[in-house]
């Protein structure tokens, strides 16, 4: 008798948002896998991660040599191995630091790999030199914001528990948007599908290694509009993003406190 049922595992895995391609596809399809796994088997999710891992490699050799749809494939399997590795954690309550570690590993070689083969496979295939140019956009909208974002959220909340500092003034709604008129309304309507209003860079993988890939095989130059469509509204979307954060936190001053 199986010890967790499917509704169990959506349950206790689902996250209360997420993006779309995580809400429409992987949330749909990886709690009958992790039914599997954490039912019939005694693999651990740091396997599964190197599963997913092999995959990756998988899939920048295959862009490497041109055979772009298989290597849509590979990645949609590492893609969504990585959801079922941490869902399989969660519901079976085995979660360790060093998988969390593994788990970060294989989610920054996801992209690089994978983009270094791709941009490999179409150069080869064309010639076209200015592929490099935007392979080095892509990784920069994917890399640099991620970081830079996580950088800033840990000063802040470094500065908001340090008891020798207090903060001074307050945060504008002015500038919040996504609280007000249309916007809100298209929000609280994704929100209640568990979508966010949001271009996250689960969602730019997509369609930089899949379905931009798979429309490669109709014209190749798709390679590289993939990469375009995929990067600069990250570029716009966190930059959009930050600016509101600046503007309506602006008047937010920290003072240290004499001891």
């Amino acid at each position: 008798m199986a010890k967790y049922t499917i509704e169990e595992i959506k349950k206790k895995t689902w996250k209360p948002m997420n993006g779309f391609f995580e809400v429409m596809v992987t949330d749909r399809l990886s709690p009958y896998l992790v039914w599997i796994f954490a039912n019939f088997t005694n693999i651990t999710p740091n396997q599964i991660s190197f599963l997913g891992g092999f995959f990756v490699f998988v899939t920048g050799y295959l862009f490497w040599k041109g055979m772009f749809g298989l290597g849509a494939l590979s990645f949609f399997l590492a893609f969504f191995l990585d959801a079922v590795d941490g869902k399989v954690a969660r519901i079976t309550n085995n979660m360790a630091k060093v998988g969390i570690i593994y788990e970060g590993i294989f989610d920054l070689l996801r992209v690089f790999i994978p983009l270094l083969g791709l941009t490999y496979g179409y150069y080869g295939l064309t010639k076209d030199f200015s592929i490099f140019f935007w392979s080095l956009i892509s990784l920069f909208s994917n890399y640099f914001f991620m970081f830079f974002g996580l950088f800033t959220i840990f000063k802040i909340r470094l500065a908001e528990e340090n008891p020798n500092l207090e903060i001074i003034g307050s945060g504008s709604n002015k500038w919040d948007i996504a609280r007000e008129g249309v916007v809100l309304k298209i929000r609280q309507w994704l929100n209640k599908r568990r979508l966010e209003l949001q271009y996250i860079t689960s969602e730019q993988e997509w369609v930089f290694f899949i379905i931009f890939p798979l429309l490669s095989l109709y014209n190749i130059s798709f390679i590289k509009y993939g990469l375009i469509v995929g990067s600069i509204p990250m570029l716009l979307w966190i930059s959009f993003r930050y600016f509101i954060f600046v503007r309506r936190n602006r008047n937010v001053k920290y003072r240290r406190i004499k001891t």
